[in-house]
Protein backbone atom coordinates (compact mmCIF):
# COMPACT_ATOMS: atom_id res chain seq x y z
CA UNK A 1 0.00 0.00 0.00
CA UNK A 2 1.39 3.27 -1.31
CA UNK A 3 2.20 5.85 1.63
CA UNK A 4 -0.40 8.99 0.29
CA UNK A 5 -3.14 5.77 1.15
CA UNK A 6 -1.73 5.30 4.45
CA UNK A 7 -2.07 9.35 5.08
CA UNK A 8 -5.06 9.58 3.73
CA UNK A 9 -6.81 6.80 6.71
CA UNK A 10 -4.58 8.22 9.27
CA UNK A 11 -6.45 11.78 8.72
CA UNK A 12 -10.19 10.38 8.93
CA UNK A 13 -10.23 9.63 12.70
CA UNK A 14 -8.44 12.59 13.51
CA UNK A 15 -10.59 14.78 11.53
CA UNK A 16 -13.73 12.99 14.06
CA UNK A 17 -11.62 13.40 17.27
CA UNK A 18 -11.30 17.15 16.73
CA UNK A 19 -14.98 17.83 15.18
CA UNK A 20 -15.96 15.21 18.75
CA UNK A 21 -13.99 17.33 20.80
CA UNK A 22 -15.61 20.86 18.80
CA UNK A 23 -18.62 20.09 20.03
CA UNK A 24 -18.13 18.72 23.19
CA UNK A 25 -16.33 22.16 23.96
CA UNK A 26 -19.39 24.14 22.41
CA UNK A 27 -21.84 21.96 24.77
CA UNK A 28 -19.75 21.98 28.19
CA UNK A 29 -17.61 25.01 28.04
CA UNK A 30 -15.57 24.32 30.90
CA UNK A 31 -14.11 21.36 29.29
CA UNK A 32 -11.00 23.09 27.93
CA UNK A 33 -10.70 24.20 31.53
CA UNK A 34 -11.01 20.95 33.40
CA UNK A 35 -8.34 19.79 30.42
CA UNK A 36 -6.27 22.58 31.58
CA UNK A 37 -6.20 21.10 35.54
CA UNK A 38 -5.32 17.83 34.17
CA UNK A 39 -2.55 18.98 32.05
CA UNK A 40 -1.09 20.76 35.58
CA UNK A 41 -1.82 18.20 37.78
CA UNK A 42 -0.02 15.82 34.74
CA UNK A 43 2.80 18.35 35.05
CA UNK A 44 2.44 18.60 39.01
CA UNK A 45 3.30 14.52 38.85
CA UNK A 46 6.25 14.98 36.64
CA UNK A 47 8.57 16.65 39.08
CA UNK A 48 6.70 20.28 38.68
CA UNK A 49 7.58 21.87 42.77
CA UNK A 50 5.36 23.80 44.73
CA UNK A 51 6.51 27.43 44.62
CA UNK A 52 7.45 29.16 47.71
CA UNK A 53 5.20 32.32 48.80
CA UNK A 54 8.16 34.62 48.10
CA UNK A 55 8.74 33.00 44.15
CA UNK A 56 5.09 33.43 43.32
CA UNK A 57 4.76 37.04 44.86
CA UNK A 58 8.22 38.09 42.72
CA UNK A 59 6.73 36.30 39.41
CA UNK A 60 3.52 37.86 40.22
CA UNK A 61 5.07 41.28 40.21
CA UNK A 62 7.32 40.55 37.70
CA UNK A 63 3.98 39.90 34.97
CA UNK A 64 1.73 42.02 35.97
CA UNK A 65 1.63 44.59 38.73
CA UNK A 66 2.84 45.49 41.81
CA UNK A 67 -0.94 46.99 42.88
CA UNK A 68 -2.70 44.16 44.19
CA UNK A 69 -4.29 42.91 47.44
CA UNK A 70 -2.24 41.69 50.58
CA UNK A 71 -1.35 37.83 49.85
CA UNK A 72 -1.56 35.79 52.26
CA UNK A 73 1.87 34.00 53.74
CA UNK A 74 1.48 30.72 54.47
CA UNK A 75 -0.34 27.22 53.04
CA UNK A 76 -3.99 26.30 52.00
CA UNK A 77 -4.13 24.12 55.44
CA UNK A 78 -3.08 27.42 57.43
CA UNK A 79 -5.55 29.78 55.85
CA UNK A 80 -8.11 27.35 57.16
CA UNK A 81 -7.13 27.31 60.40
CA UNK A 82 -7.11 30.85 60.44
CA UNK A 83 -10.61 30.57 59.24
CA UNK A 84 -11.62 28.18 61.83
CA UNK A 85 -9.44 29.53 64.90
CA UNK A 86 -9.60 33.54 64.31
CA UNK A 87 -12.91 33.65 62.76
CA UNK A 88 -11.24 35.46 59.47
CA UNK A 89 -12.16 35.45 55.66
CA UNK A 90 -10.40 33.77 53.37
CA UNK A 91 -10.45 34.86 49.31
CA UNK A 92 -8.69 32.23 47.47
CA UNK A 93 -7.56 33.03 43.96
CA UNK A 94 -6.88 30.60 41.33
CA UNK A 95 -4.15 32.43 39.49
CA UNK A 96 -3.75 30.54 35.72
CA UNK A 97 -0.97 32.60 33.61
CA UNK A 98 -1.97 30.44 30.46
CA UNK A 99 -5.47 32.14 30.57
CA UNK A 100 -6.52 34.84 28.05
CA UNK A 101 -8.19 36.73 30.82
CA UNK A 102 -5.68 36.97 33.54
CA UNK A 103 -3.32 39.95 32.43
CA UNK A 104 -6.71 42.25 32.31
CA UNK A 105 -8.21 40.73 35.55
CA UNK A 106 -4.90 41.07 37.34
CA UNK A 107 -4.00 44.69 36.03
CA UNK A 108 -7.90 45.67 36.08
CA UNK A 109 -9.85 43.92 38.53
CA UNK A 110 -7.17 42.91 41.48
CA UNK A 111 -5.97 46.51 41.05
CA UNK A 112 -9.05 48.20 41.25
CA UNK A 113 -9.21 50.60 43.99
CA UNK A 114 -12.25 49.59 45.32
CA UNK A 115 -10.95 46.12 45.58
CA UNK A 116 -8.09 46.31 47.05
CA UNK A 117 -10.13 48.71 49.64
CA UNK A 118 -12.83 45.85 50.24
CA UNK A 119 -10.18 43.46 50.81
CA UNK A 120 -8.30 45.72 53.32
CA UNK A 121 -11.72 46.28 55.06
CA UNK A 122 -11.03 49.98 54.90
CA UNK A 123 -15.27 50.41 53.55
CA UNK A 124 -16.82 49.48 56.50
CA UNK A 125 -15.93 49.91 60.39
CA UNK A 126 -17.26 47.02 61.25
CA UNK A 127 -15.32 44.69 58.27
CA UNK A 128 -12.86 43.18 59.07
CA UNK A 129 -9.49 42.34 56.32
CA UNK A 130 -9.55 39.29 53.99
CA UNK A 131 -6.74 37.15 53.50
CA UNK A 132 -6.12 36.70 50.13
CA UNK A 133 -4.99 33.40 48.79
CA UNK A 134 -2.70 33.38 45.72
CA UNK A 135 -2.77 30.01 44.11
CA UNK A 136 -0.41 29.84 40.70
CA UNK A 137 -1.89 26.71 38.74
CA UNK A 138 1.31 25.90 37.62
CA UNK A 139 1.93 24.45 41.94
CA UNK A 140 0.84 21.26 43.22
CA UNK A 141 -1.28 22.56 46.17
CA UNK A 142 -3.31 24.81 43.68
CA UNK A 143 -4.15 21.71 41.49
CA UNK A 144 -5.23 20.26 44.75
CA UNK A 145 -7.16 23.27 45.41
CA UNK A 146 -9.01 23.84 42.72
CA UNK A 147 -10.35 20.38 41.97
CA UNK A 148 -11.36 20.62 46.08
CA UNK A 149 -13.09 23.99 44.86
CA UNK A 150 -14.60 22.78 41.73
CA UNK A 151 -12.84 25.20 39.60
CA UNK A 152 -14.35 25.18 35.83
CA UNK A 153 -13.79 28.45 34.89
CA UNK A 154 -11.22 31.39 35.03
CA UNK A 155 -10.25 33.75 36.56
CA UNK A 156 -11.82 31.93 39.83
CA UNK A 157 -12.47 33.52 43.27
CA UNK A 158 -14.17 31.91 46.49
CA UNK A 159 -14.91 33.06 49.28
CA UNK A 160 -13.95 30.49 52.34
CA UNK A 161 -15.46 31.50 55.81
CA UNK A 162 -16.97 29.97 58.84
CA UNK A 163 -20.46 28.62 58.09
CA UNK A 164 -23.39 26.48 59.47
CA UNK A 165 -23.86 23.47 56.81
CA UNK A 166 -26.44 20.71 57.90
CA UNK A 167 -26.03 22.05 61.69
CA UNK A 168 -22.42 21.41 61.78
CA UNK A 169 -20.22 24.50 61.72
CA UNK A 170 -17.25 24.24 59.62
CA UNK A 171 -15.34 26.64 56.79
CA UNK A 172 -17.29 26.64 53.58
CA UNK A 173 -17.46 28.25 50.44
CA UNK A 174 -20.26 31.17 50.48
CA UNK A 175 -19.33 32.74 47.73
CA UNK A 176 -17.66 32.44 44.28
CA UNK A 177 -17.19 34.17 41.17
CA UNK A 178 -15.58 32.43 38.25
CA UNK A 179 -14.75 34.52 34.33
CA UNK A 180 -13.80 37.97 34.10
CA UNK A 181 -15.26 40.48 36.54
CA UNK A 182 -14.09 44.50 36.93
CA UNK A 183 -13.47 46.19 39.78
CA UNK A 184 -16.70 47.67 40.88
CA UNK A 185 -18.74 44.92 40.51
CA UNK A 186 -16.09 42.48 42.59
CA UNK A 187 -16.03 44.56 45.43
CA UNK A 188 -19.29 44.78 45.64
CA UNK A 189 -19.72 41.19 45.63
CA UNK A 190 -17.14 40.61 47.98
CA UNK A 191 -18.39 43.34 50.92
CA UNK A 192 -22.08 42.41 50.22
CA UNK A 193 -20.96 38.02 50.80
CA UNK A 194 -18.68 39.33 54.15
CA UNK A 195 -21.77 41.23 55.86
CA UNK A 196 -23.94 39.02 54.85
CA UNK A 197 -21.68 35.95 56.34
CA UNK A 198 -20.11 38.47 58.89
CA UNK A 199 -23.26 38.52 61.35
CA UNK A 200 -22.99 34.82 61.26
CA UNK A 201 -18.95 34.68 62.24
CA UNK A 202 -20.48 37.50 65.00
CA UNK A 203 -22.87 35.14 66.24
CA UNK A 204 -20.09 32.75 66.81
CA UNK A 205 -17.51 35.16 67.96
CA UNK A 206 -19.74 35.76 71.07
CA UNK A 207 -20.41 32.41 71.62
CA UNK A 208 -17.17 31.40 71.81
CA UNK A 209 -15.96 34.80 73.95
CA UNK A 210 -19.34 33.49 76.30
CA UNK A 211 -17.59 30.26 76.26
CA UNK A 212 -14.23 31.53 76.90
CA UNK A 213 -15.28 33.76 80.01
CA UNK A 214 -17.85 30.69 81.71
CA UNK A 215 -14.33 28.56 81.37
CA UNK A 216 -12.30 31.56 82.82
CA UNK A 217 -15.03 31.61 85.64
CA UNK A 218 -15.20 27.70 85.96
CA UNK A 219 -11.01 27.87 85.91
CA UNK A 220 -11.34 30.87 88.83
CA UNK A 221 -13.95 29.03 90.79
CA UNK A 222 -11.60 25.28 90.39
CA UNK A 223 -9.34 27.31 91.56
CA UNK A 224 -11.03 29.17 94.59
CA UNK A 225 -11.99 25.68 95.59
CA UNK A 226 -8.97 24.15 95.66
CA UNK A 227 -7.29 27.19 97.54
CA UNK A 228 -10.02 26.48 100.11
CA UNK A 229 -9.37 23.18 100.02
CA UNK A 230 -5.16 23.62 100.33
CA UNK A 231 -6.51 26.12 103.60
CA UNK A 232 -8.68 23.55 105.13
CA UNK A 233 -5.80 20.60 104.73
CA UNK A 234 -3.18 23.04 105.86
CA UNK A 235 -5.47 24.19 108.82
CA UNK A 236 -6.12 20.59 110.10
CA UNK A 237 -2.30 19.99 109.89
CA UNK A 238 -1.44 23.03 112.20
CA UNK A 239 -4.45 22.13 114.65
CA UNK A 240 -2.95 18.30 114.77
CA UNK A 241 0.25 19.32 114.95
CA UNK A 242 -0.77 21.90 117.90
CA UNK A 243 -2.96 18.99 119.50
CA UNK A 244 -0.14 16.79 119.11
CA UNK A 245 2.33 19.67 120.75
CA UNK A 246 -0.30 20.41 123.27
CA UNK A 247 -0.57 16.63 124.75
CA UNK A 248 3.01 16.45 124.33
CA UNK A 249 3.38 19.14 126.43
CA UNK A 250 0.98 18.29 129.05
CA UNK A 251 2.56 14.68 129.00
CA UNK A 252 6.13 16.22 130.25
CA UNK A 253 3.99 18.75 132.82
CA UNK A 254 2.44 15.26 134.19
CA UNK A 255 5.46 13.47 134.32
CA UNK A 256 7.54 16.48 135.97
CA UNK A 257 4.16 17.08 138.45
CA UNK A 258 5.03 13.49 139.10
CA UNK A 259 8.88 13.27 139.51
CA UNK A 260 8.08 16.18 142.11
CA UNK A 261 5.71 14.94 143.86
CA UNK A 262 7.81 11.47 144.32
CA UNK A 263 10.49 13.79 145.24
CA UNK A 264 9.17 15.51 147.86
CA UNK A 265 7.76 11.71 149.40
CA UNK A 266 11.28 10.66 149.00
CA UNK A 267 12.29 14.01 151.44
CA UNK A 268 9.12 13.52 153.77
CA UNK A 269 9.94 9.86 154.54
CA UNK A 270 13.27 10.74 154.77
CA UNK A 271 13.28 13.08 157.19
CA UNK A 272 10.30 11.37 159.38
CA UNK A 273 12.89 8.48 159.55
CA UNK A 274 16.00 11.31 160.71
CA UNK A 275 13.38 12.78 163.25
CA UNK A 276 13.26 8.97 165.09
CA UNK A 277 16.89 8.63 164.79
CA UNK A 278 17.57 12.25 166.36
CA UNK A 279 14.84 11.78 168.91
CA UNK A 280 17.21 12.30 171.58
CA UNK A 281 19.40 14.62 172.39
CA UNK A 282 22.79 12.86 172.96
CA UNK A 283 24.57 15.01 175.71
CA UNK A 284 26.12 13.01 178.37
CA UNK A 285 23.94 13.16 181.66
CA UNK A 286 27.04 13.04 183.84
CA UNK A 287 30.60 15.60 183.83
CA UNK A 288 33.32 14.51 181.57
CA UNK A 289 37.03 14.65 182.79
CA UNK A 290 38.37 14.31 179.34
CA UNK A 291 37.93 18.04 177.80
CA UNK A 292 38.06 16.41 174.41
CA UNK A 293 35.23 14.23 174.44
CA UNK A 294 32.98 17.00 175.28
CA UNK A 295 30.20 16.93 172.63
CA UNK A 296 29.90 20.18 170.59
CA UNK A 297 26.96 22.23 171.00
CA UNK A 298 25.40 24.09 167.93
CA UNK A 299 22.49 26.43 167.85
CA UNK A 300 21.04 26.35 164.96
CA UNK A 301 18.60 29.43 163.94
CA UNK A 302 16.10 28.04 160.71
CA UNK A 303 14.95 30.30 158.20
CA UNK A 304 11.37 30.57 160.03
CA UNK A 305 13.15 32.52 162.83
CA UNK A 306 13.08 29.07 165.38
CA UNK A 307 16.11 28.37 167.18
CA UNK A 308 16.95 24.32 167.92
CA UNK A 309 20.41 24.10 170.41
CA UNK A 310 21.88 20.42 170.06
CA UNK A 311 24.53 18.51 170.89
CA UNK A 312 27.16 16.56 168.63
CA UNK A 313 29.46 13.81 169.29
CA UNK A 314 33.38 15.06 168.53
CA UNK A 315 33.52 12.31 166.10
CA UNK A 316 30.36 13.46 164.51
CA UNK A 317 30.34 14.36 160.80
CA UNK A 318 29.28 17.89 159.16
CA UNK A 319 27.21 15.67 157.46
CA UNK A 320 25.28 14.85 160.59
CA UNK A 321 24.74 18.33 161.44
CA UNK A 322 22.94 18.37 158.43
CA UNK A 323 20.86 15.68 158.72
CA UNK A 324 19.63 16.62 162.19
CA UNK A 325 18.39 20.01 160.29
CA UNK A 326 16.76 18.35 157.59
CA UNK A 327 14.99 16.59 159.72
CA UNK A 328 13.83 19.97 161.42
CA UNK A 329 11.70 20.51 157.95
CA UNK A 330 13.69 23.78 157.12
CA UNK A 331 11.71 24.35 154.16
CA UNK A 332 8.16 23.27 155.98
CA UNK A 333 7.45 20.69 153.30
CA UNK A 334 6.26 17.74 155.78
CA UNK A 335 2.82 19.47 155.61
CA UNK A 336 2.44 19.77 152.29
CA UNK A 337 0.50 17.52 149.96
CA UNK A 338 3.18 15.96 147.62
CA UNK A 339 1.05 16.38 144.31
CA UNK A 340 -0.97 19.38 144.97
CA UNK A 341 2.63 20.97 145.92
CA UNK A 342 4.51 19.39 142.98
CA UNK A 343 1.54 20.92 140.77
CA UNK A 344 2.10 24.48 142.27
CA UNK A 345 5.27 24.15 141.78
CA UNK A 346 5.47 23.35 138.10
CA UNK A 347 2.52 25.47 137.26
CA UNK A 348 4.46 28.77 139.32
CA UNK A 349 8.03 28.11 137.67
CA UNK A 350 7.87 26.26 134.59
CA UNK A 351 10.57 23.82 133.52
CA UNK A 352 13.18 26.61 132.65
CA UNK A 353 12.52 28.71 135.92
CA UNK A 354 12.52 24.83 137.80
CA UNK A 355 15.89 24.22 135.68
CA UNK A 356 17.29 27.85 136.97
CA UNK A 357 16.31 27.13 140.54
CA UNK A 358 18.08 23.32 140.65
CA UNK A 359 21.23 25.46 138.97
CA UNK A 360 20.69 27.65 141.99
CA UNK A 361 20.62 25.29 144.40
CA UNK A 362 23.47 23.42 143.40
CA UNK A 363 25.66 26.17 143.45
CA UNK A 364 24.44 27.41 146.85
CA UNK A 365 23.46 24.88 148.85
CA UNK A 366 24.91 21.26 149.40
CA UNK A 367 23.95 18.28 147.36
CA UNK A 368 21.35 15.88 149.02
CA UNK A 369 20.18 18.83 151.43
CA UNK A 370 19.13 22.05 149.26
CA UNK A 371 20.44 24.25 152.04
CA UNK A 372 23.30 25.57 153.53
CA UNK A 373 25.05 26.02 156.79
CA UNK A 374 26.73 29.50 157.61
CA UNK A 375 28.15 30.99 160.43
CA UNK A 376 26.88 34.53 160.23
CA UNK A 377 30.21 36.93 162.05
CA UNK A 378 32.75 35.69 160.76
CA UNK A 379 31.22 34.27 157.67
CA UNK A 380 31.93 31.13 157.52
CA UNK A 381 30.87 28.26 154.73
CA UNK A 382 30.11 24.73 156.08
CA UNK A 383 30.01 22.54 152.55
CA UNK A 384 32.94 19.69 153.41
CA UNK A 385 30.27 17.17 154.52
CA UNK A 386 33.11 14.54 155.63
CA UNK A 387 34.70 16.61 158.02
CA UNK A 388 34.15 16.24 161.92
CA UNK A 389 32.58 19.31 163.86
CA UNK A 390 35.95 19.69 165.41
CA UNK A 391 37.66 19.54 162.83
CA UNK A 392 35.13 21.76 161.05
CA UNK A 393 35.74 24.26 164.39
CA UNK A 394 32.06 23.05 165.58
CA UNK A 395 32.69 23.67 169.06
CA UNK A 396 32.62 26.43 171.56
CA UNK A 397 28.55 27.36 171.10
CA UNK A 398 28.68 27.98 167.58
CA UNK A 399 25.50 29.34 166.35
CA UNK A 400 24.87 28.28 162.56
CA UNK A 401 22.14 29.71 160.36
CA UNK A 402 20.42 27.95 157.51
CA UNK A 403 19.84 29.60 154.14
CA UNK A 404 17.78 27.78 151.45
Amino acid sequence: MSPSILGQLWAIPVSVAASLYALLATVLPFLPRLLFLQSSSTRLLSGVSTPTHEESLCRYESLYTRDHPRFFRGTYAQLIDAVKNKLEHALVYLHAEDHDDTLRFTRETLAHPDVLAALSGSTNESTAPVNVYLAPMHAAESVQIASLLGAAAFPFLALVTLSSVQGVTRPAVVWRSEGFVDGPTLASQITAAVQTHGLFLATVRRERRDREVEREMRSAQESAYQESLRRDRERAQRQLREAEQKKAAEDVRKTMVQSKADELKARQARRATLRAAYAADPSPTTPLTDASAAPARIRIRLPSGAQHLRSFAPDALVRDVYAYVDSLDPRNEDAEDPMAWAEARVTATGEDADQEEDEEEEEEGVPDFGFLLCDVYPRREFRDLDRTVVDAGLRGGVSLVVEI
